[in-house]
């Protein structure tokens, strides 16, 4: 079976492994856009690539796109800056670098 190119809402905060509550932050930021599938919501998976990606060189982390979800998600990036996940959750939020 090939890789989805769309994903449900929850697999999507899975994926980032955020909370649901972020993953609408993310959302109402304009970071990720939903896309409606009849009476679900999906979210396209190179769209969760590009926002981890974005997290990660936030964080001063260099990735492959390819990647980046598999090496950093969120918990990572704030345990390589040794800051909290609200920390890197609160920059996000502000629109500056970690």
């Amino acid at each position: 079976m090939p890789n989805p190119l769309f994903v449900t809402v929850p697999e999507a905060f899975e994926m980032l492994r955020c909370q649901r509550t972020t993953f609408y932050t993310f959302v109402n930021s304009g970071k990720v856009h939903l896309v409606k599938y009849g009476r679900k919501s999906v979210v396209s998976v190179a769209e969760i690539c590009e926002l981890a990606t974005h997290l990660a060189q936030e964080a001063g982390i260099s990735v492959d796109p390819s990647t980046a979800l598999r090496e950093h998600t969120v918990e990572t990036i704030a345990k390589t800056l040794g800051v909290s996940r609200k920390t890197i959750y609160r920059h996000l939020g502000s629109g500056t670098a970690a």
